[in-house]
């Protein structure tokens, strides 16, 4: 399997590449005085989460354990009829570590997400499908991922399901999990530089 290091350095990089044609494509369209809402906002999507708890097992025999994950992609916020308030809708791709049948693997994550919320408050579901290989063997699996995220999606808190099919077992994890959009916050970032008389 291939190591996640090179998928991360790539993520950040085009991060910050994503924020930077974001903030100069407002700053190009930006009119002498501007609406209440955009027609939609572009967001670069660079997240790393690590797990408060994360119970796994097959049935009954649980354990507790750790994960880290770092996801890459877009969210496009579409204003509503209301005043304030978007939809939310994402790809991304990712990968995911964490300790596995006594070994530690990277399993590598892809999915869509869909949200509903304001700039300040936002709920999203997002549905991945996993895979990887543990023990020699490949692992299959879907992810289901409840969020609740706060300014423009910096910071979440998550609960997931996730259901891995291994070659003579399947596996059922149940985390709950804090991340923050380093994406988010690079845009934020360069969006403000833009900003800035002069």
């Amino acid at each position: 399997m291939a190591k996640p290091g090179p998928f991360v350095v790539t993520a950040l990089a085009f991060s910050l590449l994503g924020g930077a044609a974001s903030a100069q494509s407002a700053r190009r369209a930006r009119p002498a005085a501007p609406p209440a809402d955009a027609p939609w906002r572009r967001l670069a999507l660079l997240r790393v989460v690590g797990s408060v708890a994360d119970v796994r097992g097959d049935g009954l025999a649980g354990e507790a354990a750790w994960s880290v994950d770092v996801h890459a992609g877009m969210r496009l916020l579409v204003p509503t009829a209301s005043p304030g308030r978007y939809w939310s809708f994402g790809a991304d791709v990712g990968v995911s570590v964490g300790p596995r049948a006594g070994e530690a693997p990277t399993l590598w994550l892809g999915g869509l997400g869909v949200g509903y919320g304001n700039v300040w408050v936002m709920a999203l579901w997002s549905p991945r499908f996993v895979f990887g290989e543990v023990q020699g063997g490949t692992a299959i699996g879907v992810r289901n991922t409840l969020s609740a995220c706060m300014f423009m999606g910096v910071v979440c808190a998550d609960v997931a399901h996730q259901h891995v099919w291994l070659e003579r077992a399947t596996q059922q994890d149940i985390r709950l999990s804090f991340g923050v959009d380093l994406g988010m916050v690079a845009q934020l970032l360069v969006q403000f530089a833009e900003a800035r008389p002069g």
